[in-house]
């Protein structure tokens, strides 16, 4: 799973990951930090610590066909997987 794959299913989960420093703050809801999700986080660690640390993170929902699936978007760019379409946001557009 890629990268942006693994956020976007994070988010999905209402998974939210702050890097700070060397470490990874986690915040999910009840039950959904199962040993397969934590066992992921920590093989990816690293990875996520630097692509959350140099990036502009920001998670969106999309609004076509009134899908509301949350995309993540990395510097403005983010893929909607219900639509499998590329999604780019530019800066002052909302």
């Amino acid at each position: 799973m890629t990268i942006v794959g693994l956020l976007q299913e994070l988010a999905a989960r209402d998974v939210i990951i702050q890097p700070d420093g060397d470490v990874l703050h986690v915040d999910a809801p009840r039950g959904v930090l199962t040993a397969e999700v934590r066992e992921m986080l920590a093989n990816r660690k690293q990875e996520l610590l630097r692509v959350l640390s140099s990036n502009r993170i920001e998670i969106v929902l999309c609004l076509g066909d009134q899908c509301g699936s949350k995309v993540v978007l990395i510097n403005g760019k983010g893929y909607c997987p219900s639509h499998q379409m590329t999604i780019t946001v530019h800066e002052g557009s909302f």
